[in-house]
């Protein structure tokens, strides 16, 4: 949660890598301290040399993610996050650009 300034230069570099290297449909996981992260969702990256918001790229699994963590054994965390790379979005945004 110290990456929770959506402007982290550390944060940004983090989902950039993950957008650059993803496989399609890849499926991205994390937990958190605080039982919100919305922060997360206004990162900007880039595809195709335009800048778009995680979000925007995103496609949860909330209700999987909410069953998990009630199973979860340590209970450290606040929230557990499961959501998919949407490979459509990325193709969309990256083919606008031409």
């Amino acid at each position: 949660d110290w990456l929770a300034d959506k402007d982290d230069p550390e944060l940004i570099r983090e989902w950039q890598a993950i957008v650059d290297c993803a496989a399609p449909n890849a499926r991205v996981i994390w937990r958190s301290g605080g039982l919100e992260t919305a922060f997360v969702n206004r990162v900007q990256v880039e595809v195709g040399e335009r800048q778009v918001e995680i979000g925007h790229l995103l496609n949860y699994h909330s209700d999987l993610a909410r069953a998990l963590h009630e199973r979860d054994r340590v209970q450290t965390y606040g929230s557990f996050h499961i959501a998919e790379l949407r490979s459509d979005a990325l193709l969309r945004t990256s083919l606008a650009k031409e």
